[in-house]
């Protein structure tokens, strides 16, 4: 590794980081720059995909039953459920 490279997957969180927030900012550096260019493209499609898969949980008055197991492998149960 040369001097002033990245370590290990830091690169890599930074990356998604700067998916997430549209900004260069860090976590002690919340004001970062705006993305621009391709970077801001990329930063639109995963908010684009972010809000065709958003759930609200909203059953708009259904009556509903969920039942899931505890050893779930795909959707833990700590991480999946909301107390009724």
């Amino acid at each position: 590794m040369r001097m002033g490279e990245l370590e290990g997957d830091l690169k890599g969180a930074l990356c998604l980081r700067q998916l997430a927030t549209g900004t260069t900012g860090t976590l002690n550096n919340n004001t970062g720059i705006p993305l621009t260019g391709e970077a801001s493209a990329r930063y639109q499609r995963v908010q684009d995909g972010i809000l065709q898969i958003f759930a609200s949980g909203n059953l708009r008055g259904k009556p509903t039953i969920i039942v899931q197991g505890r050893d779930d492998a795909l959707a833990h149960v700590n991480f999946s459920a909301r107390a009724y």
